[in-house]
């Protein structure tokens, strides 16, 4: 399961995961993080210009045979949502999924694209005159299957 790279067999896997977990045991740790410089980098997405952090999350998960490691950090931005899609359609690989759900009173496009065993995330949200930029990297790794009880 390292470096899954499709997004429908990544879905799948993790479907089966979350299917396998109702029977067995499984643990998530979520904590807060400061969104630093660090913290940003590490996700190694593009941040857009001016945008203003306001909150990071960490979020580490053991389900069945997967260990899913998540960090994300959430940015505001009064700019058009179309310049801020064109900013990340140009900087994001060719490979990247896009998903626009439009939603009424809000629009979400959703890039997404696998780097190694990183799933790397850009969600764009838009409510009225703000845009809320969400930079997301999961990282799936596979832990050892648990023995079966005699």
């Amino acid at each position: 399961m390292r470096g899954l790279s499709n997004p429908a067999v990544a879905c799948l896997a993790i479907s089966i995961v979350v299917a396998a977990q109702l029977e067995s045991s499984c643990s998530m740790h979520a904590s807060t993080v400061k969104p630093s410089q660090a913290t940003i980098a590490s996700i190694g997405l593009p941040v857009y210009p001016h945008a203003r952090p306001i909150q990071g999350s960490s979020i580490a998960q053991d389900l069945w045979v997967m260990h899913v490691n998540t960090v994300s950090v959430n940015f505001l931005s009064p700019d058009p949502m179309e310049k801020v899609v064109a900013f990340y359609q140009e900087r994001l690989p060719k490979v990247a999924q896009r998903v626009t759900v439009p939603m009424g009173f809000a629009t979400d496009v959703t890039f997404q694209f696998f780097e190694g065993p990183y799933q790397k995330q850009v969600a764009i949200v838009s409510i009225k005159d703000m845009r809320m930029i969400s930079l997301r990297s999961i990282q799936l790794l596979q832990t050892q299957a648990p023995s079966a009880s005699p």
